[in-house]
């Protein structure tokens, strides 16, 4: 029997708003993130429900959000074209700056398009979808700049000069800013995949980035070099991708219109396996670390 584990009520601003995405964030202690359209964001322990941190209003309120991107030390969520750092030990924004003249803080990052899906993070880089390109950003490391940045202000109080240099971490000094704004991400790349547009999030493997389209294209590219990308291969399914792929390790897996789901190997492209699902598949694949979940159109739920 199945009985309930935990309920928590998210707080909407009238009929106009509602929950825009939920996503369970992976971890040691997982936890579940919670977006409105509104433009509130909490932060749920997966476990018991309780709540971690709320933060009311993260943009303009309305503006188009995604679900989030994460990584260890933050959350990374999208208003139309800007870009939102949420610390996610306490839901403070990382990302802003000051105007003195105003003395106003302006939070976000300004991306080049709006993102069309989700981005994905590892603790370098935010690797961003935006209709037929993906731009990386390299992402500065927040916490240890902020713990440079207090261990300097505690020296200073001293009388000592520099205190970067007795931290246990040494960053380049561009890197941690005297100056009101906070640091900054930085466009790394930007990679165009012609013609066909993404409809979901990149894959991260290793060095590579596998970027899918809906015309069923999977292409794999070098992710951390400056320059030209290098292509490492093309799979193409037969049908259209409408839904993301799923993953697990170095696994992808492509559900297609073509009534096939596709297990295809991001070390050198190669087809590993078929299944013929019975008809047009087109939600996203769900993984674990033994199984694959798929629900072709109209003829149940397999395993």
């Amino acid at each position: 029997n199945l009985t309930l584990a935990w309920n928590a009520r998210v707080s909407v601003g009238g009929n106009r708003d509602g929950i825009a995405s939920i996503q369970v964030l992976p971890g040691k202690r997982a936890q579940l993130a919670v977006q409105t359209f509104k433009g509130a964001v909490y932060l749920y322990d997966g476990d018991n429900g309780d709540l971690i941190w709320k933060s009311n209003t993260v943009g303009v309120p309305y503006w188009t959000p995604q679900p989030a991107g994460y990584n260890s030390q933050s959350l990374f969520v999208t208003r139309r074209n800007v870009l939102h750092v949420l610390n996610r030990f306490d839901g403070t924004q990382r990302v802003f700056t000051y105007d003195a003249a105003s003395k106003l803080m302006t939070f976000g990052y300004e991306l080049a398009f709006t993102p069309n899906a989700a981005p994905v993070a590892d603790e370098d880089f935010l690797y961003v979808p935006m209709g037929n390109r993906v731009d990386a950003i390299y992402l500065p490391d927040f916490e240890a700049i902020a713990r440079v940045k207090r261990d300097r202000a505690k020296l200073k109080g001293d009388g000592k000069k520099d205190a970067a240099k007795d931290d246990k971490v040494m960053l380049p000094e561009d890197e941690i800013p005297d100056s009101p704004d906070s640091p900054q991400p930085v466009l790394f790349w930007s990679y165009r995949v012609g013609n066909e547009l993404t409809s979901s999030s990149p894959l991260i493997y290793g060095e590579q980035l596998s970027i899918l389209t809906v015309d069923g294209a999977l292409t794999s590219i070098n992710r951390y070099e400056k320059g030209k990308r290098e292509e490492f291969f093309e799979f193409k399914t037969t049908g259209k991708v409408h839904s993301a792929a799923g993953q697990h390790l170095h696994m992808a897996y492509l559900a297609s219109d073509d009534f096939n789901l596709y297990a295809v190997s991001m070390n050198g492209g190669a087809l590993v396996w078929r299944y013929v699902g019975g008809a047009p598949i087109l939600q996203a694949p769900q993984v674990n670390d033994t199984d694959v979940y798929i629900a072709p159109e109209r003829v149940g739920l397999r395993r």
